[in-house]
């Protein structure tokens, strides 16, 4: 049974009319003629009784019409819900970041934006360490993530576009003598234990944060490791040491810590938004196109 058939029932059944129908259906009479004879053997009952001036519903016809309307309206619900798919801007978006608020505050405004423009595409945040959430992008268990842009380059599968330069920044302890400081070079700190996350956290930071820490000065047997790095801010709370962070947007709140700004010209690193090329789908294509437009106000 065809849905339009039923479609073609309905008008005829409330104009009661083969020409008026036919018009209303974009259809030619003799289509539509054709068309009800065709779902009237199909049921095996007759739908209409014919004469050369009326046409009236039989009680076979009477009882359809209640259910050809569900069916009808059932059919048009799920165009609708199918429809953003059809035209390519339909699916959800799940999206990972690391522990920098900054990502999180550009999420949220691109997300409130796709919300209002794109109501067909939902999307999810999820947190997760970066090596974590670099891993679910590659095993496709992830649509895209915020991350710090160091060592992508090795990954010819991934396409990512930049959020915003990265801001290097030592933290120290709030009774620590430098933390009234507007700006501290690396090489005051080479006495002091140096807070690292674990290298597996994100090997690719991790080895150049190390070796611009050595260039500077920073000796190994000061170096203490953390496992992530809220546990860097915690040991820094405590006074166990100072760390460097690529963003201070994550310790606004806490008093016992301090960041200042490092004075030195470290090489640039850059926050930006990866996904993978084969899945270049369109709500990813949406999600970048809302990103450049959140980055060219901010």
């Amino acid at each position: 049974m065809e849905i339009s058939a039923l479609q073609q029932f309905l008008v005829l059944a409330e104009t009661l009319n083969f020409t008026q129908a036919a018009e209303k259906c974009f259809v030619t009479q003799p289509t539509l003629s054709r068309k009800i004879a065709v779902l009237e053997n199909e049921l095996g009952v007759r739908l209409f009784v014919r004469s050369r001036k009326s046409v009236m519903l039989t009680a076979e016809g009477s009882a359809l019409v209640e259910h050809a309307r569900r069916i009808v309206s059932e059919y048009e619900e799920i165009l609708s819900i199918t429809d953003p798919y059809r035209r390519g801007i339909g699916g959800s978006l799940k999206i990972g970041y690391s522990s920098y608020p900054f990502m999180l505050n550009i999420y949220m405004e691109v997300e409130e934006r796709i919300k209002q423009r794109y109501p067909e595409i939902r999307t999810q945040i999820t947190y997760g360490e970066f090596s974590e959430n670099l891993e679910m992008l590659l095993e496709d268990q992830i649509d895209g993530i915020f991350i710090l842009d160091c060592g992508l380059d090795k990954y010819p599968e991934l396409a990512w576009e930049q959020v915003a330069p990265s801001r290097a920044y030592i933290l120290v302890n709030h009774n620590h003598p430098l933390a009234g400081r507007e700006r501290i070079f690396l090489e005051e700190l080479t006495e002091e234990p140096f807070i690292v996350s674990n290298r597996e956290n994100y090997p690719e930071l991790f080895d150049f944060r190390i070796r611009y820490c050595m260039e500077k000065g920073i000796r190994p047997e000061n170096i203490r490791y953390a496992r992530n790095v809220k546990d860097v801010m915690v040991m820094v709370s405590r006074g166990e040491g100072v760390a460097v962070l690529n963003e201070d947007g994550q310790i606004d709140t806490i008093g016992t810590i301090h960041a200042i700004p490092l004075a030195d010209a470290v090489p640039p690193v850059h926050l930006v938004f990866v996904w993978k090329k084969k899945k270049q789908s369109s709500c990813i294509g949406k999600f970048v196109e809302i990103l450049r437009e959140v980055q060219r106000e901010g």
